[in-house]
């Protein structure tokens, strides 16, 4: 998830409530958030889900939570940049398949720090 006009907003306080805010949203929905990394733009979430659980359907549920509690507590600030909203209104989902969580992890980590990711 991106924010809009890629807005530097997420700091270091605004990225551990933010973080801690989805872990409360997906303890309360039964999925599993295995890694969660929010970057000053844009936030990986690495999740497990049931499968009845569209991944779509909780990207939109997880962003539309969050937009409302990032505007009850930053509000002023995103006025002030005038955004209309905090996220952009895309996101990419994809599913793990075969690899191991340890090389989902190692893909993102890596893609987050501008290397080439592992394959």
């Amino acid at each position: 998830m991106a924010t809009r006009r890629r807005f530097d907003f997420l700091d270091m306080e605004v990225s551990e409530e933010l973080v801690a805010y989805w872990r409360r949203v997906c303890d309360k929905h039964g999925w599993l958030p295995s890694d969660i990394e929010v970057v000053s733009d844009h936030a990986h979430l690495f999740l497990g889900l049931r499968p009845p659980d569209s991944p779509a359907t909780v990207a939109l549920s997880l962003m539309n939570n969050s937009a409302y509690f990032l505007h009850q507590r930053y509000g002023g600030a995103l006025r002030d940049a005038a955004l209309a909203g905090v996220w952009r209104g895309g996101f990419y989902v994809g599913a793990a398949g075969s690899a191991t969580t340890a090389q989902v992890k190692a893909f993102l980590r890596a893609q987050a720090e501008g290397e080439t990711p592992p394959r």
